[in-house]
């Protein structure tokens, strides 16, 4: 798990020296992993106008978006979505998406906010678990 957490740090600082230098295709080691508007594996539009969560768990990295003040192109409206990276060298893809649609045919949901990691102890009953349940 440590180790997740310090290629995510990795990769945040990376970004922002790639920013920093104007450069996103520099000499270093850097290399962009997500691109808002393009498609995942299985051909679904990932999109948003912000990344604004991520979370670790499994071994994997989590990402929430937003459209927030989005601009739709021909993708149309979209609802935020739960992004996820299953390791280093791999695509994102689309975990979930929040397609449900109001009344007027706009997005319900459109920002993922809190995203986390919970861990269990007890069972529904209050029994103690054997051991502890990361969902």
């Amino acid at each position: 798990m440590r180790r997740l957490e310090y290629w995510l740090v990795a990769i945040l600082l990376g970004g922002a020296c790639a920013t920093a230098s104007g450069s996103a295709r520099g000499e270093g080691d850097f290399q962009l992993a997500f691109a808002a508007g393009s498609p995942d594996g299985a051909g679904r539009f990932m999109g948003g106008t912000e990344l604004r969560v991520l979370a670790v768990h499994g071994g994997k990295l989590y990402a929430g978006n937003g459209y927030w003040e989005d601009r739709p192109g021909p993708e149309g409206p979209q609802g935020a979505q739960i992004l996820v990276l299953d390791g280093s060298g791999t695509r994102w893809r689309i975990d979930h998406a929040f397609d449900e649609r109001m009344p007027n045919g706009r997005p319900r949901d459109l920002a993922v906010s809190a995203l986390n990691e919970v861990g269990f102890a007890t069972a529904g009953t209050g029994m103690r678990l054997p051991s502890r349940c990361r969902c």
